[in-house]
């Protein structure tokens, strides 16, 4: 919590959240705690997550204000965490508007491995014992060829913000995601660069909007009653849905999808592989 001078971003002063809740620059050895014990008035948490991996030092290194993630385990992934998974303690959030400025390497190979930077509930930063929970994705990038898209743009990586929300109900589970950027399907998608990038989420009640460099790329509203619609920046056209897209998955939604979001308390984590890793200059969010 050391940004001092930090400007309101407009998105933030537009919806009324002028207050900085969070902020952190990677200048202290207060950023990130390493120890896997949840001591006080850290940061982030050096996570292991299910499924992941601890990160040393070594492997958060911190530099000149930037974190440099960069784990070393194939086929594990590395990240910190708002919030401890050892003891309740940590930052975690109620509506607002969340920012962080990144860049990600050029993925090595194809797979299904992003550099991620998300919100999770915060009683399930471990567990599979749930019967509703949702993700709100700040930013993911996701490789071109993954989508079946090519690299002809000249870009190695497409931009995605997403919002997932599943419930369980005996054996089958409901899931309702953002289809514009969970599957790529759409033209207009934000393909980038290995420079860096400021990539920002407004959270209010029914409502999330995905901001790239402060330019709005999509959204979704949701309310009480009715199946969630998404939309592609101001066009007031409701994209496709994700189970019309892409029947394999057999998502199953349901009439209010994403409403627990609103539900919920988050935390949040960055996340990558050996083969995808990440440089992150400072998160923040903003408040009333």
């Amino acid at each position: 919590m050391s940004c001092k001078n930090v400007p309101i971003p407009p998105t933030a002063e537009a919806a009324g959240l002028r207050n900085l809740v969070f902020c952190e620059d990677f200048e202290t050895d207060m950023a990130i705690d390493f120890s896997g014990e949840g001591k006080e008035g850290y940061s982030f948490y050096a996570n292991r997550m299910k499924g992941g991996l601890t990160l040393s030092p070594t492997e958060a290194e911190m530099r000149n204000s930037v974190v440099y993630l960069r784990p070393s385990i194939v086929g594990k992934t590395g990240n910190i965490s708002t919030r401890s998974n050892v003891r309740p303690i940590g930052f975690s959030m109620h509506f607002g508007y969340v920012e962080i400025c990144m860049r990600a390497s050029c993925p090595i190979g194809r797979h299904k491995h992003w550099p991620k930077f998300w919100g999770f509930g915060v009683g399930d930063s471990n567990g599979d014992n749930w019967k509703e929970k949702a993700e709100l994705v700040v930013v993911e990038l996701t490789d071109p060829l993954d989508k079946g898209r090519s690299r002809s743009r000249g870009k190695d990586m497409i931009y995605a913000g997403v919002l997932h929300a599943m419930r369980r109900e005996g054996d089958q589970t409901f899931m309702c995601s953002n289809s514009v950027n969970a599957t790529g399907f759409n033209d207009d998608f934000a393909y980038v660069d290995t420079d860096w990038h400021t990539y920002g989420v407004l959270w209010e009640p029914g409502h999330v909007a995905w901001y790239m460099d402060n330019k709005l790329m999509h959204s979704a509203r949701y309310a009480g009653g009715v199946l969630p619609q998404y939309f592609h920046r101001d066009d007031p056209t409701p994209l496709p849905r994700i189970e019309h897209l892409r029947p394999a998955w057999k998502a199953l939604p349901w009439e209010g999808a994403h409403t627990v979001t609103d539900r919920e308390t988050l935390a949040f984590s960055l996340a990558c592989h050996p083969y995808w890793v990440m440089d992150v200059d400072w998160v923040r969010v903003w408040q009333e």
